[in-house]
């Protein structure tokens, strides 16, 4: 599991506390930093969870959500901290796939349930155990 965080303080916050949670039920994870407005740090952020290939990516706001969802096909996005989902351009984009796609638009106590729902999900769907 990946968890990319936002340049927000109450991401960072929000981010952390998944990750100890995530860590808690003994789930491999590592986070990255997104950087705001560095097109190149995240166009390298963006080759590392390809090559990572999580079975989970957790992102915060939806400029994260949308990098995962544009640049690591095939994987379960996971978002969090995004005000107004339901109005969120990720949502309203056809070209792509959105079945792989779950959120909230709060944090921890959310978030938690969030990234269970995100490994039973990728359980079910291939037997495996998240990476």
């Amino acid at each position: 599991m990946a968890v990319l965080v936002g340049a927000k303080r109450s991401c960072r916050a929000a981010a952390v506390a998944m990750r100890s949670e995530v860590h808690d039920k003994g789930y491999k994870r590592t986070l990255h930093d997104l950087p705001e407005g560095e097109a190149a740090a995240t166009a390298d952020i963006a080759e590392r969870l390809y090559e990572q290939d999580p079975t989970v990516v957790a992102t915060s706001r939806a400029n994260a959500t949308i990098l995962t969802l544009a640049r690591v096909p095939h994987t379960t996005v996971a978002f969090f901290m995004v005000p107004n989902d339901l109005d969120a351009s990720f949502m309203e984009r056809s070209d792509w796939d959105t079945e792989r796609l779950i959120g909230v638009t709060t944090a921890p106590k959310l978030t938690c349930w969030l990234t269970d729902s995100a490994a039973s999900r990728c359980r079910s769907a291939s037997g495996d155990l998240l990476q």
